[in-house]
């Protein structure tokens, strides 16, 4: 019994040993680089991850630096000192053997019988001291937008003379004695800086020259003479802008403008009488503007056969044409500046009383789309019926529906006609065409740019392309203030300027465009806070 005991220990015993041995699992060592840079002018920081593995022993590992500003390119090592734990994260400091030398970095970890290496990185020592307390220079845009309206890296300079900024993303404080900066690597800027740049308000202003030609440019910039790209590009644009002070000497006061048409060098100008609104729509002033003279004449008031506002306005062969809202019914206006006369035409047959579409070519006046009064409580829906008007027979005629539904009264911003052809700008920046002959719409390419919602934008024909400017967003108090050109040959759309101004919008109107000798005159406007103040403005725009 004895001898078959201990044969039954032997063998459980083996068993076990056997068991314990095929539980055993090897793992190989490994050692990271996660990084190399340069802290201070003559030292290095490397962080280095490694893992010692199972199974293996005797473990030692260093640090091998190659000096590559040397011809010979001498190899110096640098003993790390490991602990027991089996996966250790370590941050090195390192001096290079000859200072102001460039050296290639390794980390290696040995075993008894193995080696194991890291990717090779840098460390440069030979540049300036702020070279590593500075990360990559990005452009930064001066001015009073923050709409991006334009794609990636691209930043609009609405005039030349005007100022950016680079933000050079340094660290630490460091001292420079000359900062420079290049676009497209030969034009050289004037610029604003200090000695000692501080992290993060300080930047570099940079100024951009009178007479650089509109297009895109690159940025350089150096430090004590070392070179910088910088990131982003500037794009000068060609439309400039500037205000003009029409107020001096004149009685017009700028308040809540319901309409205008423009005549040949005069715009006429539609106000509410009463500007505080305490008295019925019954009477309007009427003014006109004479551009060249730059002089202002009262002219005499509108006073409806009902009570009513007017809506919006258009000119075609010198007379003008405007829809005045009576309750639940619109009717057709005319208004001849000459004789000074206003005449009521016809009422409007189609279902909509307010937010019209509204254009006039070829003798037609054409109205459509709008809100339509649902019920007493004034709920309004959008109506998509569209009619034109003949002012030789004076009838109504209606056409094929509009291929989109207003969503309020605002939903149609304007519209302009070229020959047979009509554009109107919508509010989900959607830009339709009509055409007369056909009497088919069509939906040319979308205003990408900018806000989504985009209400009270003026529309005009510029050398067959469209021009749009400004507006607000969907809850009216955000503006805009850029200039774009639609090519409706090849249905794409170029921003052509920014203006620096904040226009008040009058109750709505959306302000008026006209064109003379080459330029094209916008507004007039109110500079946002100052409302009831009678100083108007245009804004002047020169294409180039």
């Amino acid at each position: 019994m004895k001898k078959i005991y201990w044969l039954w220990m032997i063998l459980l015993v083996c068993c076990y040993g056997c068991k314990k041995e095929e539980e055993f699992v090897y793992k190989n060592p490994s050692i990271s680089l996660v990084s190399a840079e340069v802290v201070a002018a003559n030292q290095g920081e490397l962080k280095v991850r490694l893992d010692l593995g199972a199974g293996f022993s005797q473990h030692k590992a260093w640090i091998q630096l190659m000096d590559i500003s040397d011809a010979s390119g001498k190899t110096t090592t640098q003993p790390v000192a490991l602990t027991q734990e089996e996966v250790q994260e370590l941050t090195i400091s390192v001096r290079p053997p000859v200072a102001g030398n460039d050296y290639q970095v390794m980390a290696v970890l040995e075993t008894e019988k193995n080696r194991f290496e890291t990717d090779k990185q840098f460390l440069f020592f030979s540049q300036r001291s702020h070279r590593y307390d500075i990360g990559q220079p990005y452009i930064i845009p001066c001015g009073i937008y923050d709409i991006p309206f334009l794609e990636g890296n691209v930043y609009a300079i609405r005039q030349n003379g005007e100022n950016f900024l680079i933000n050079l993303c340094n660290d630490y404080p460091f001292n420079v004695d000359e900062i420079k900066v290049m676009l497209n690597g030969s034009i050289p800027l004037e610029c604003d800086y200090t000695k000692e740049v501080y992290n993060p308000d300080e930047s570099v202003l940079a100024i951009v020259p009178d007479d650089l030609p509109p297009g895109d440019y690159s940025a350089t910039i150096y430090l004590d003479g070392e070179k910088w790209d910088v990131q982003g590009l500037l794009r000068v644009l060609p439309w400039q802008c500037e205000m003009v002070d029409v107020s001096a000497g004149n009685a017009f006061s700028y308040y809540t403008i319901s309409t205008s048409f423009v005549f040949d060098d005069e715009i006429s100008y539609v106000q509410y009488k009463d500007r505080n609104y305490t008295e019925n729509y019954t009477e309007f002033k009427v003014w006109s503007y004479h551009i060249p003279s730059n002089t202002w004449k009262e002219k005499n008031s509108w006073i409806p056969a009902d009570d009513g506002y007017p809506l919006t306005g258009v000119a075609m062969d010198g007379v003008g044409y405007s829809i005045l809202q009576h309750g639940y019914k619109a009717c057709l206006w005319s208004y001849i500046p000459e004789t000074d006369e206003w005449k009521q035409l016809s009422y409007y047959p189609g279902k909509g009383i307010a937010g019209f579409l509204m254009f006039a070519m070829d003798g037609f006046i054409y109205v459509g789309g709008g809100m339509h009064r649902k019920d007493m409580y004034d709920n309004q829906v959008g109506v998509s019926d569209f009619w034109r008007y003949d002012t030789q027979t004076q009838q109504w005629e209606q056409l094929g529906d509009l291929p989109f539904t207003p969503l309020n009264i605002y939903s149609v911003n304007s519209t302009c006609v070229d020959g047979h052809k009509a554009y109107t700008f919508f509010y989900d920046r959607m830009l339709w065409s009509y055409d007369a002959a056909t009497g088919l719409w069509s939906q040319e390419a979308a205003l990408w740019q900018g806000p989504y919602y985009r209400y009270f934008a003026s529309l005009c024909m510029w050398e067959g392309k469209v021009c749009l400017i400004g507006g607000l967003d969907e809850d009216y108090s955000g503006l805009y203030t850029d200039i774009q050109l639609y090519d409706p040959a090849t249905r794409q759309w170029t921003l052509k300027g920014i203006y620096e101004y904040a226009p008040y919008m009058s109750g709505g109107y959306i302000p008026s465009i006209h064109q003379r000798q080459g330029e094209i005159w916008f507004g007039p406007l109110q500079l946002w806070g100052t409302y009831n103040q009678p100083a108007p403005q245009f804004l002047k725009i020169k294409p180039r």
